[in-house]
């Protein structure tokens, strides 16, 4: 999921540092965006400005879709 989300990333031109880590380590990031299975959204509500939860872990449109979705409602990326 990481090299999928690095390349949608560099798709799109937004600079970002990508990670992989296990739950626990995620809820105490400090992490911007989370993005993580659809079945662990739950678990880490709160930790991160916006959790995104993806119903395919290697589903580029999905990725893209809701990443840039999420971008806009935090403002990171004007709405056009």
């Amino acid at each position: 999921m990481k090299m999928y989300m690095e390349d949608v990333l560099r798709e799109l031109g937004i600079p970002a540092r990508v990670e992989s880590m296990e739950i626990v380590t995620a809820k105490a990031s400090g992490a911007d965006i989370i993005v993580c299975s659809i079945l662990h959204v739950n678990e880490l509500k709160g930790s991160a400005k916006a959790v995104i939860g993806l119903k395919s872990l290697v589903d580029k449109r999905e990725m893209r879709e809701k990443l840039i979705e999420t971008l806009k409602n935090l403002g990171f990326i004007e709405t056009s």
